[in-house]
């Protein structure tokens, strides 16, 4: 397959040296337009590294992984723009791979594939369907990306945030990321798709998988302690994904969900229980649940703060 230049691989990184150079390592440099690595470490270890290689190195702006990329964004005059995290195993070939999908699927606007990991609790995995969908009438999204492998490209509904590559001006036309989700940033891809969909296809594509080899869904290895935060900060990037893109009906709807069903994520009231009770993990349930409220309340500051009227389009 031969190399093209029309793309730019952008990883986004913070205080990490090995994972992001283990990445780098198997990228072919002259597939590539610009390899961007946006850093916000407070060593310099990446940036020497970096220094003598066909890399540009970029200080990030100390924000979330949505501000990085949106910085790398701006620097990006490629055709298409790729995004992958800085603990993904990428194929051979990746650059090429991503225009040979871009033009062999001319209405797609973003195309991604399969993450693969190892590292996924077991309570997701009784959840596993093979779909990659966003509910509109609740929000509830399924990504089973970390296992599906199809046999040929389909239409999604999302695609993982470790693997995205998207047509360079049409992520600009939406704006990029959006920088209001807190913590690990959860739920910030879904909402760039969300968006992006209404302007053409999402792909996901098996040509394009990769292996996720920290992190799973939980950002945590097996033998770490259960981190509470990370699991409050999911359900209140949730409700405020939820009531931004659909309104404050479908986040209501959303919050009845999570009583009834069974599988979804956010995690519902069974999957809380399955990890309080099966897995051992401690955490509030009722912190899990305000914290989706306090999604509800964000989305309407920022809505009043900036009148985009972004909680208004009830489904």
């Amino acid at each position: 397959m031969a190399g093209d230049s029309r793309t730019t691989l952008v990883i986004a990184t913070m205080d990490r040296f090995r994972s992001p150079v283990e990445t780098l390592l198997q990228v072919k440099f002259d597939e590539f337009a610009d390899v961007l690595v946006v850093d916000d470490s407070e060593s310099d270890d990446l940036r020497k590294w970096c220094a003598s290689r066909p890399v540009t190195w970029i200080r990030g702006p100390d924000e979330n992984v949505q501000a990085a990329r949106n910085h790398a964004l701006d620097r990006c005059s490629s055709e298409y723009i790729s995004f992958v995290d800085d603990d993904v195993l990428l194929p051979t070939d990746f650059g090429a791979r991503v225009v040979e999908t871009f033009e062999s699927h001319p209405d797609a606007v973003v195309v991604g594939g399969p993450t693969l990991s190892n590292n996924v609790e077991e309570a997701r995995n009784r959840c596993y369907r093979e779909k990659m969908t966003v509910n509109p009438y609740t929000g509830t999204v399924h990504d089973d990306s970390y296992r599906w492998v199809p046999e040929q490209p389909v239409q999604v509904g999302l695609l993982k945030g470790a693997n995205m590559s998207f047509r360079t001006d049409v992520l600009r036309q939406i704006g990029g990321f959006d920088t209001h989700f807190g913590g690990p940033a959860q739920r910030e891809e879904t909402d760039v798709m969300v968006r992006i969909r209404r302007l053409g296809e999402i792909l996901y594509d098996p040509s394009l998988r990769c292996f996720h080899k920290q992190r799973g869904s939980d950002a945590q290895s097996v033998d770490d302690e259960f981190d509470e935060e990370f699991i409050e900060w999911r359900f209140r990037n949730h409700g405020y994904f939820a009531a931004k893109n659909f309104g404050t009906r479908t986040w209501f709807l959303g919050l009845l969900s999570m009583l009834v069903r069974v599988c979804g994520n956010p995690e519902s009231l069974v999957q809380l229980a399955y990890r309080r009770i099966v897995l051992s993990q401690r955490f509030s349930v009722a912190r899990c649940f305000l914290a989706y409220g306090d999604g509800l309340s964000s989305a309407k500051e920022i809505d009043s703060a900036d009148g985009t009227g972004v909680v208004q389009r009830d489904t």
